[in-house]
């Protein structure tokens, strides 16, 4: 894990005897603070990416004006993700079912543990 924080921590700024000497709370709280310091200079350059793009913007052809929001790569993907479908009882028993008779084990529902 501390392997994968090095390039993050080495562009933050910290070094290598630094992040090691860190408590693993500690590598949390950081890394905590530094994700949301990176989440807000984005959203200040959104928010000067939709400032010029207003200025530009042709209200005939755009009457509804640009947001931050617009500009933030994050929020276009989540839009764009298919939801999931929640998963009924029923679609669990037969999951469990296809996965039992494929093991080969016995339905011990029925009398005897006959094979599913």
């Amino acid at each position: 894990m501390i392997n994968d924080l090095m390039p993050v921590a080495s562009q933050a700024g910290l070094t290598q005897s630094e992040v090691m000497d860190m408590t693993m709370c500690e590598l949390q709280l950081w890394l905590d603070g530094y994700i949301k310091r990176e989440e807000i200079e984005a959203y200040r350059q959104a928010s000067m990416m939709a400032l010029i793009a207003n200025i530009y913007r042709d209200s005939k052809k755009r009457p509804k004006p640009y947001k931050p929001e617009d500009f933030l790569q994050q929020d276009k993907q989540e839009k764009k993700k298919p939801k999931k479908k929640q998963q009924t009882p029923e679609d669990m028993l037969k999951a469990m079912e296809l996965m039992v008779r494929a093991m080969g084990g016995k339905d011990l529902r029925k009398k005897g543990g006959e094979s599913i």
